[in-house]
């Protein structure tokens, strides 16, 4: 991936950054937004966050993604979504897992 630098100026502050993605994301957020999961919890990340994050730990088609600690899923799905593929997910909160749905890559 281009490792494409963003500089953004608002009055005395600046903020730099790496352009995680390029495009209109709509459809996607929309298949994973968050009020239409059967489950969320009080924490759940935001899909646009959980994308974003996918994004920076440059998952790829075909990579397994792991997540230790995926509670609802915010991590998780949208990394599952870049990978095309079923991911592995743990919670030390068992009530979190057993209310989860999984979720099938479409």
């Amino acid at each position: 991936a281009d490792e494409d630098v963003a500089v953004l100026t608002r009055g005395p502050d600046v903020v730099v950054g790496r352009v995680a993605a390029e495009g209109d994301a709509s459809e996607i957020l929309r298949a994973y937004r968050v009020a239409d999961r059967q489950y969320r919890g009080a924490t759940t990340m935001d899909a646009a966050l959980g994308f974003i994050t996918a994004r920076f730990a440059r998952v790829e088609e075909g990579d397994l993604c792991l997540d230790p600690f995926c509670g609802t899923g915010g991590c998780l799905l949208p990394a599952c979504h870049y990978a095309q593929r079923r991911g592995v997910g743990a919670d030390s909160d068992a009530r979190v897992l057993l209310r989860g749905t999984a979720h099938e890559l479409g």
